[in-house]
């Protein structure tokens, strides 16, 4: 009775053993041939037991591995203790496989010396995979950390220690990276009111948003920049809770805002524009950058688990999100390089309609309407032009791009095209919520948003580059606005200008 019931014992550790997720194989000594091997093992080298038993490791590994095994099987022995490593394509047949093997030693009980050696096998692939793909996630968010134009700093929201902070901010406040890191935050050079910068951070804690504020700070070699900070929290799970410090210098935009300010000041708008310029660059900038921060935070910390479709969406995200920033600033470049006085012209013969008929493939491509756009030319030529063809394509596209976003769903945009006094005029007629009578005037004023316009994505600064553009050219642009004729906006155009018109 006793040895029926340790055979069942036997048979039932047995058959445990068997089923284990790893691979187990038993080899004798001196022999290294295999005594011994579970089920696991043999679906693992695909092979029944009897095919394995007595077998040799050059028998059933490729030669490169077999020689790999038989160094670590004399190591075992010799130094008697148990060793780990892994391996690539143990087979030769999947280059993709890595596998973790450990060699264990057991010993005689007779003289205490190396009878068998036991190998434990264990596919790391997906585990390797995961590592790999957490490794790159962790070098694209350091590369997107570093080259952002923004200054970022990660604050541990605990005790407000700095934990990170990217090249950017440190060269715009000219600090070194040593005399900042795990340094209290209130240290910083321009966080001399302690208690205000402390009220910014709870609310952005306490209200789970955003809070933005702008400093004019005077660094130590005596330059005055002009910072544009955001402050985030953000905690995922059980995770330590950060604030994200986000700082945008803006003093190359502050004196293009001043220079603007400057010519509209006798319409006492100074103060108007300025806060339009600030709260529009602001809350265009909050909402890509909060998704930036977002995404890599999640591929930081759960690049190990989530799945490729929603990495790829975390990438898109950020990527989308880079690219909105990358528009916006753009269109300011282009902004203040027109209010230049030294703006740089090059005039050269053109032809007016090969321009115009270009412009409006690209745009019914990339707005999806084709076939919507309809163009007449009162005459039959090519309608020369000597003028300068950045300019033009900056009016047209602006124009064009305008028409189609504030029409309505099929609507029609006519364009006709004509000659008048050796000038070239262009009407561009769309059908659309009407622009009110007293807006028109303001449209042209940069960041200004009408009415109509909510829908539509934009900066309002399409139409102040239009008007700066035609100015430059000689030209001028008139529009009107009604729910019967729609909104047309006529241009006119030097057809040839030898002195160019000075800003």
């Amino acid at each position: 009775m006793e040895e029926s019931k340790t055979n069942l014992a036997l048979n039932f550790f047995q058959e445990i053993i068997n089923n284990i997720p790893l691979a187990i194989c038993v080899k004798t000594y001196p022999e290294f041939s295999i005594k011994y091997a579970n089920y696991t093992f043999e679906s693992f080298v695909r092979k029944r037991t009897d095919e394995l038993i007595g077998k040799k490791d050059f028998e059933i590994f490729s030669p490169d591995v077999a020689k790999v095994m038989q160094n670590f099987d004399s190591k075992v022995v010799s130094e008697k203790k148990s060793m780990k490593f892994s391996i690539n394509n143990p087979f030769g047949n999947n280059p993709n496989l890595v596998v973790e093997v450990q060699k264990t030693p057991l010993y005689s009980k007779s003289n205490n010396e190396v009878e068998y050696i036991i190998d434990y096998y264990q596919n790391i692939t997906q585990q390797t995979s995961a590592d790999k793909i957490l490794r790159e996630t962790e070098l694209l968010y350091k590369k997107i950390f570093e080259n952002l134009p923004l200054g970022i700093v990660l604050i541990r929201a605990d005790d407000y220690t700095i934990i990170d902070v990217n090249t950017n901010f440190l060269n715009t406040f000219e600090l070194e990276f040593d005399k900042v890191m795990y340094k209290p935050v209130y240290e910083l050079p321009f966080c001399f009111e302690k208690e205000r910068i402390a009220t910014y951070f709870n609310i952005a804690r306490e209200l789970d948003c955003s809070q933005v504020l702008e400093k004019t700070y005077t660094l130590p070699s005596g330059r005055v920049v002009s910072v544009l900070f955001s402050i985030f929290f953000v905690k995922f799970l059980e995770n330590e809770p950060w604030y994200v410090l986000v700082a945008n210098d803006i003093s190359a935009l502050e004196e293009a805002n001043q220079e603007i300010l400057a010519h509209i000041k006798k319409e006492q708008e100074l103060n108007r524009l300025k806060n339009r310029f600030v709260s529009m660059i602001s809350h265009e900038l909050k909402t890509p950058l909060t998704a930036i921060s977002l995404s890599v935070d999640i591929l930081q910390k759960f690049g190990d688990k989530i799945d490729v479709k929603e990495k790829e969406r975390n990438f898109e995200q950020i990527n989308n999100s880079i690219k909105a920033i990358a528009n916006l600033l753009e269109n300011v470049s282009r902004l203040e390089k027109l209010t230049d006085s030294d703006f740089p012209l090059n005039f050269i013969q053109l032809s007016f309609k090969d321009i115009l008929i270009k412009i409006c493939k690209e745009i019914e491509l990339a707005h999806n309407v084709q076939n919507r756009i309809n163009i007449q030319f009162t005459v039959e030529d090519e309608f020369p032009i000597f003028s300068d063809e950045v300019l033009l394509e900056i009016i047209l596209t602006n124009l064009l791009n305008n028409a189609v976003k504030f029409s309505f769903q099929e609507a029609k945009i006519n364009i006709i095209v004509s000659k008048t006094n050796g000038n070239i005029q262009v009407s561009i007629q769309n059908f659309g919520e009407p622009i009110p009578p007293n807006e028109i005037n303001h449209v042209f004023t940069p960041f200004y948003r009408g009415s109509n316009s909510k829908k539509a994505k934009g900066y309002g600064i399409g139409l102040s580059l239009v008007k700066k553009a035609l100015e430059l050219l000689g030209g001028s642009i008139e529009i009107t606005s009604s729910s019967e004729e729609g909104t047309i906006v006529k241009i006119t155009i030097p057809k040839e200008i030898k002195s160019p018109k000075p800003a």
